[in-house]
């Protein structure tokens, strides 16, 4: 388990004379997040040119959102995030949906498409390396001496997470992880992989404006939900009926 303090991306680095970094301070910003525009932003980025704690990088990257942590020693983690959503029930249920979310949060697979082969070839040299030394330059990154770790913390997050079909203390989150433990979905062993449980995000949050924001929302899908399958459920019977009306009327 980690033990963690808020965000301290972005930094300002100070490099000696031969370009390696001297050392490195946590830096204001009045940006809260930044949303990249090319690839090159989003190397920017990773390597604490760009001055905002969260990135929502390019598509092709792989992730949603990424952000860094300081942890209790002191050493640095670039987390990278992939969110799912639906009005309903899990964003993602089968097997090949969570491997495929999975694997957009795998450092091995950024800016790389489907098959493995890199994004944007013909334009860039080398797209994912160029990504992998970026995340490698993070000061002081935690576990820096262990081979094929880029010290990026995996997760996902599905939102809202609550089935309400089956009860509302069911979580997707549990689907997620029981796959994962039955072998189904299988993750990069060389990182850390979280699944995020909504109602502990409901509950960090339901005091921040506006409040109970989540809770809010969910009740509201929830309403929602309920209200269209009574409606669909009253179609279904008024088919059903005028079916059997024209039966009884015969030719």
């Amino acid at each position: 388990m980690f033990m963690v303090a808020p965000v301290v991306s972005p930094l300002i680095v100070n490099e000696d004379g031969g370009g390696f970094v001297d050392q490195y301070t946590s830096s204001p910003s009045k940006i809260l997040g930044y949303t990249s525009k090319n690839p090159d932003e989003d190397i920017d980025w990773l390597k604490h040119r760009i001055n905002a704690p969260f990135l929502f990088p390019q598509t092709n990257f792989g992730p949603d959102l990424m952000f860094r942590l300081q942890l209790e020693g002191g050493e640095l983690l670039t987390v990278a995030l992939q969110t799912k959503y639906k009005e309903y029930a899990s964003a993602i249920k089968t097997p090949q949906a969570i491997q495929k979310a999975i694997n957009s949060v795998n450092p091995d697979n950024f800016y790389r498409n489907a098959k493995g082969k890199a994004y944007a070839a013909e334009s860039y040299d080398d797209l994912p390396k160029q990504t992998l030394d970026a995340l490698d330059s993070l000061p002081q990154r935690y576990g820096a001496n262990r081979v094929g770790y880029h010290s990026v913390l995996c997760g996902l997050f599905t939102c809202p997470t609550v089935a309400v079909e089956k009860s509302k203390n069911w979580q997707a989150y549990q689907e997620i992880l029981g796959k994962i433990d039955d072998a189904k979905v299988v993750f990069n062993p060389d990182h850390e992989f979280f699944v995020v449980k909504f109602d502990a995000i409901e509950k960090l949050t339901r005091k921040m404006l506006p409040k109970e924001a989540l809770s809010r929302l969910i009740k509201g899908l929830t309403d929602r939900w309920m209200e269209n399958t009574k409606k669909r459920e009253a179609l279904g019977k008024k088919k059903l009926a005028a079916k059997l009306g024209k039966k009884r009327a015969g030719p």
